[in-house]
């Protein structure tokens, strides 16, 4: 009796099975090298420091960007035997480095014992990049005839409100960046 009720929930357990038809595909990749070597802002290093310096709770912006304090960042692009491109693109990864602002995700999440803020960064329409959306700040290269290229990528970095009780602390992002070039 023991043996007929095993093989029985055996036959059930393999019958219960089934089998689900998997999708199969390609992921091409496309791409190439240049000999071009590029760097940012006389070739300094990588990174980019911005003094935002301290701000007035006061002159806080109400999350336009159109007033309060913000500050210009200038990054000079300098790329030699650059023969073939045509432009430059300063991508942005916020889910790393500090991280986005959790009440307002176009926002940097900021670092310190300040609440109530993030930091923005702003296009030349006045207008705060949308971090969520992986805004992208493109500026074509100036190629010279011996094959050296320049551009100056011009934005801003101010402050913002959130939406959540503003405090006065520190108040410090990361924002780590990438260069692409076509």
């Amino acid at each position: 009796m023991k043996k007929i009720i095993l093989a029985s929930g055996i036959l059930v357990a393999a019958s219960s099975i089934q089998f689900v038809q998997a999708s199969t595909g390609n992921i091409n990749f496309t791409g190439g090298l240049t000999t071009a070597t590029c760097s940012i802002n006389g070739g300094g290093g990588s990174d980019l420091d911005v003094d935002l310096g301290l701000v007035s709770i006061d002159d806080l912006n109400d999350g336009s960007a159109a007033a309060g304090a913000n500050t210009r960042i200038t990054v000079d692009i300098d790329c030699t035997a650059a023969t073939g491109l045509s432009n430059v693109y300063m991508n942005f990864d916020p889910r790393s480095g500090s991280g986005q602002d959790s009440r307002d995700s176009r926002l940097l999440k900021t670092v310190g014992d300040a609440t109530g803020v993030g930091i923005g960064l702003i296009n030349g329409a006045n207008q705060i990049l949308d971090m969520r959306a992986g805004d992208t700040i493109t500026e074509p290269l100036t190629v010279a005839a011996d094959g050296t290229a320049r551009a100056s990528l011009d934005l801003r970095a101010a402050y913002v409100v959130n939406g959540d009780p503003v405090v006065a602390g520190e108040a410090n992002a990361t924002l780590p960046f990438t260069f692409t070039y076509d």
